[in-house]
């Protein structure tokens, strides 16, 4: 226990000049979400067999979970009583306050344009921000696992086990990707010196899955209580590791593109002066806003109706969306900036703690 502490201290006392192009692929991965999000939820066609929406779902949340692990050390070093503080503060009190919120616009949204939407209290903090209370699960297992055991790879093996127990919220497939980004922190030294040759073997096994898997991958892991109730495996490992491999691989391989790129002189000071990574620095708002704005409000008025909009689906998929997505974007950032200046709808909305002793 000790032996793994030591190194998440270690980790955390390391200072970093490479956040700029972090916070640059948070902002690229967000960009997917709400790409992905308005096909999702705004084409009328079939967009379940298109390509584009098949690769966004492949990599863009276990980005997302890799980068969360590979900056997950300060909190592991906390004691049980703090980290559970700060985690649930950042992550779970958000989710509250906005279902809250939510709930209030769909009660609205029924009474005045009467969209028939029986949503529960209940309902509703459960499916919507999935991901945060994903990604705190994920924080949960790791120090759990991280007490536990003073050897890595009984580490590694005893937080897959625990992850594997339910499939809600993706934490299965969420958290491989979590774990392989605390790895990649720890191994980081390594990386750097062979980061070219990981880059292109990821990509290779990225594409490979890619071209041999059909349809989409499985949003579910194995539940290892239905295993062992029903002795089946579901989905089959081959599919199974197929989807932890795709996140993982496109992860390697982001990470490894952007670190080379960021060596460039010119693009490193471009990416700690860029607005596309100021962007990244409010992924939390972003994904927030946009769950309430581009997943509820506009499929309950069903703005694809409103002149068929959003009925020609090759035109939509690759011009309408990603434009649309990015303007998303920046009116979820500007929103995220304005209530940061307040310090008590920045800590009860977005979870932050800087103007406050807690």
């Amino acid at each position: 226990m000790v032996h793994i502490i030591k190194i998440m201290i270690k980790l955390e006392n390391t200072k970093s000049q490479r956040l700029a192009f972090f916070d640059f692929l948070k902002m690229f991965a967000m960009f997917m979400v709400l790409w992905g999000h308005t096909i999702q939820h705004l084409q009328t066609g079939d967009v379940w067999g298109n390509s584009m929406h098949k690769i966004i779902y492949t990599f863009h949340l276990p980005l997302f979970m890799f980068i969360s692990g590979y900056f997950s050390a300060s909190s592991m070093k906390l004691d049980f009583i703090a980290f559970l503080k700060k985690k649930s503060i950042q992550l779970i009190l958000p989710c509250v306050t906005w279902s809250i919120i939510l709930y209030l616009i769909i009660y609205m949204m029924n009474t005045l344009i009467n969209t028939s939407l029986s949503y529960s209290p209940f309902f509703v903090f459960f499916q919507h921000f999935w991901f945060l209370k994903s990604l705190f699960v994920c924080y949960i297992i790791s120090y759990i696992g991280i007490r536990l055991t003073n050897s890595l790879p009984l580490y590694i093996i005893l937080t897959l086990l625990i992850a594997h127990i339910t499939t809600t919220h993706q934490i299965p497939i969420m958290y491989f990707s979590f774990l392989c980004g605390l790895l990649l922190r720890i191994y980081f030294n390594r990386f750097m010196t062979h980061y070219k040759l990981l880059s292109v073997m990821s990509a290779i096994i990225y594409i490979a899955i890619l071209t041999i898997t059909t349809g989409d991958l499985p949003l579910k892991g194995i539940n290892l209580i239905d295993l062992i109730k029903t002795h089946q495996i579901s989905p089959s490992i081959i599919i199974y590791l197929g989807k932890i491999l795709i996140g993982i691989s496109s992860s390697i391989f982001l990470v490894g593109l952007m670190y080379g790129l960021s060596k460039i002189n010119s693009i490193k000071q471009y990416l700690e002066n860029s607005y596309l990574t100021k962007m990244g620095r409010h992924t939390l708002d972003i994904y927030i806003l946009q769950s309430i704005f581009l997943e509820t409000i506009l499929p309950i008025i069903k703005i694809d109706k409103l002149g068929g909009v959003f009925s020609n689906l090759n035109f939509d998929i690759y011009i309408v969306f990603p434009i649309l997505s990015f303007l998303i974007m920046i009116i979820c950032t500007e929103i995220g900036i304005l209530i940061q200046r307040n310090k008590t709808l920045d800590f009860l909305l977005l979870g932050n703690t800087k103007h406050f002793h807690i």
